[in-house]
């Protein structure tokens, strides 16, 4: 493969210091599959839409080979999806235009998320170069009972999905999804990785005598809000006689939602006050930082209430620590239950909770389960694999080689 690639990932910046992507761990993964990208002695630049203030370079590298490019600025970021619809076309021409001026010869573009993905389309044609997409949480995906599907993205999910030269998808049931609303459309599985040289099995001692631990804690690692169930962990550690040295710590949450350890929401911040010492919010940070966490916990936990990218699961079994967490798409996917973690229904957060902390207080079968993540996670999710399954789309999509319905995966 010659040339360079373009990624297009509007709504997630792969550098942003900590996860401001609005889908969460696309970020993650992107930056991963450009780093394994260039690894392999492959180029690519990544257009993304500048959203927070304080990143500064409109470039910046991501390896010898590759960079990100932000355009825009956090004034003109659309900032609902009617925005996104109506500002396509206008940055479709900004991507364009940009691409024109370069020395740079892309061979394919490819799009993360359905934004990304009505930008690409149109770049795809006036460069008339070969288009990939990544759906990621399609609206119908995420949907929950009760809740009004948004009609026209839905429709333009769909579009996109018939209309591009082949999707890459990480979910089984995503792919199912996906090939119902675009059969003839090339369908490719491909696991998402975890990067090795961060998520690994570590000594814990920093970080317990850092917080003044006594013992391993139990983590959970994700965003505040109450999709994500960290809200009904802690109302079921409310109404629980928990160990007198049982802690659970939180990473996460935007930079202005914990302040001083405290979290601003009115909710979290009672259960705080109630729960005390026994929660520690620690904030956002560094997602290389949080690797450092995962690896010092005794069980993590993983209450999302609905479909989820569900990187922290896979790096905290990169990390060697089983999970415990719902059964839902993003969770269940990466976990074995009864060999390295347990699956519980979403809403029931209190079994969650019982059964996190048998394997808290049960050190020997913690160790025992969290060995066989790492040892599934570390073969089956591995940065070289990924790279390996994403090159061959790639290079089929390139020279042309469609097949004209079904499925390929990686598993």
């Amino acid at each position: 493969m010659t040339g360079r690639i373009l990624e297009i990932s509007l709504t997630a910046d792969p550098l942003n210091a900590s996860d401001g992507g609005v889908v969460g761990g696309q970020q993650i993964l992107v930056r991963d599959m450009v780093r394994g990208l260039t690894a392999a002695g492959i180029g690519a630049d990544v257009v993304t839409h500048r959203q927070l203030r304080r990143v500064n370079p409109s470039r910046r590298s991501l390896g010898h080979l590759s960079r990100v490019v932000r355009i825009g600025s956090e004034e003109d970021c659309p900032k609902t999806e009617i925005d996104w619809v109506a500002k396509a076309a206008g940055i479709a021409e900004g991507v364009v235009s940009w691409v024109k001026s370069q020395e740079s010869e892309y061979n394919l573009v490819h799009s993360h998320f359905w934004v990304s993905g009505m930008v690409a389309q149109e770049v795809s044609q006036r460069l008339s170069i070969p288009w990939v997409h990544s759906p990621y949480k399609m609206a119908k995906w995420v949907h929950r009972s009760g809740e009004v599907l948004p009609a026209r993205r839905v429709e333009i999910e769909r579009s996109l999905l018939n209309e591009v030269s082949a999707v890459v998808a990480n979910y089984l049931d995503e792919g199912e999804l996906i090939h119902s609303d675009a059969p003839r459309t090339p369908l490719y599985m491909i696991p998402p990785a975890i990067d090795a040289t961060q998520f690994f099995e570590r000594d814990p001692g920093p970080v317990l005598k850092g917080l003044g631990l006594r013992r391993r804690p139990a983590v959970y690692v994700g965003r505040l809000s109450e999709a994500r169930g960290l809200m009904a962990l802690l109302k079921a550690m409310v109404k629980t006689e928990l160990p007198s040295d049982f802690t659970l710590l939180v990473v996460g949450g935007g930079s202005d939602e914990v302040v001083r350890g405290r979290p601003v929401d009115p909710q979290l911040n009672l259960l705080k006050k109630q729960l005390g010492s026994q929660v520690k919010f620690l904030g956002s940070m560094p997602h290389g930082a949080v690797a450092q966490y995962l690896s010092a916990a005794q069980v993590v936990f993983a209450p999302n209430q609905g479909p989820t990218l569900g990187m922290a699961v896979v790096e905290a079994l990169a990390c060697a620590r089983p999970v415990v967490g719902s059964r839902v798409t993003g969770i269940s996917d990466w976990i074995t239950p009864g060999v390295d973690g347990y699956l519980f229904p979403a809403e029931d957060v209190e079994a969650m909770l019982e059964q996190g902390l048998v394997l808290w207080q049960d050190s020997a079968r913690a160790r025992s389960m969290g060995r066989l993540g790492y040892e599934k996670v570390h073969r089956r999710h591995s940065l070289e694999y990924m790279t390996q399954q994403l090159l061959r789309v790639y290079e089929e999509v390139i020279d042309g080689e469609r097949i004209e319905t079904g499925a390929s995966h990686g598993y």
